[in-house]
């Protein structure tokens, strides 16, 4: 899933959801998703930089809204999926730090003639 942050400077938005028709973790799915991004960015309005939409354009944002067992099994796949990639996030993170680490010890040893068997007879490299 696509990352970017919100902020709401001056104004919050309050949204009630009816627990029977919507559940609150699909709703953050797809209130974060490109779907709604899209229907947001098309109403927002701007007075000196500020973008913001009002309540009416809120009303009129269309939501994907299927059967209360399709939107569980949505969330289950979704949290898997959200797992797995945080998981491989730390693993890639942890590898880049293996690999800065290991390229610093090599260029270390590189500039100190530790990588090959060095000969006695070379001139030295200043030479």
């Amino acid at each position: 899933m696509e990352s970017e942050s919100v902020l709401f400077p001056d104004t919050m938005i309050r949204i009630r959801l009816n627990a029977a028709i919507c559940d609150a973790r699909f709703f953050v799915l797809i209130w974060n998703s490109r779907i709604m991004r899209d229907q947001i960015e098309s109403t927002a309005r701007t007075t000196a930089g500020i973008h913001k939409i009002s309540q009416t354009d809120i009303e009129r944002f269309e939501i994907p809204l299927p059967s209360l067992k399709d939107q569980l099994a949505i969330v289950a796949v979704a949290e898997k999926a959200l797992t797995t990639l945080r998981h491989t996030t730390q693993a890639l993170a942890s590898l880049a730090a293996k690999s800065s680490s290991m390229r610093a010890s090599t260029l270390a040893s590189a500039f100190t003639g530790q990588l090959v068997p060095q000969d006695p007879t070379d001139e030295p490299a200043s030479v």
